[in-house]
């Protein structure tokens, strides 16, 4: 019980570091200081990380990763869905690669999905 205290400390601790900028986000709407790729790749690391815990059925790691990537993937669609509206309006030219990995990302998901599923 004593090492589960570090572990569950850790989650804590790295889970609810995104809680204020998560906050900030939503009430703002603002993500124009984010990087669409950063935040693309770091979801796609949180999700393998949780893959992983399910995997070793690791519960602070398991918890960590699903409370981070939920932070993590709500400011990311508002970073993509506020991407798209400029798009639409012709404000900002599209970068493909980010888009790229946020595909690809889903694509594995899926896989390890129907693998593990």
């Amino acid at each position: 019980m004593f090492i589960e205290f570090f572990g569950y400390t850790a989650a804590f601790c790295t889970s609810m570091s995104f809680l204020p900028q998560a906050i900030k986000v939503i009430q703002s709407r603002d993500t124009r200081s984010l990087s669409l790729l950063m935040y693309s790749v770091f979801t796609f690391g949180v999700a393998m990380w949780l893959t992983y815990g399910l995997l070793l059925e690791d519960w602070p790691m398991i918890i960590a990763n699903v409370i981070t990537l939920i932070f993590a993937g709500t400011i990311l669609i508002i970073k993509i869905t506020n991407r798209k509206k400029k798009i639409r309006k012709g404000l900002y030219n599209l970068d493909p690669i980010p888009f790229t990995i946020w595909n690809l990302t889903f694509k594995f998901i899926n896989l390890l999905t129907q693998c593990f599923g």
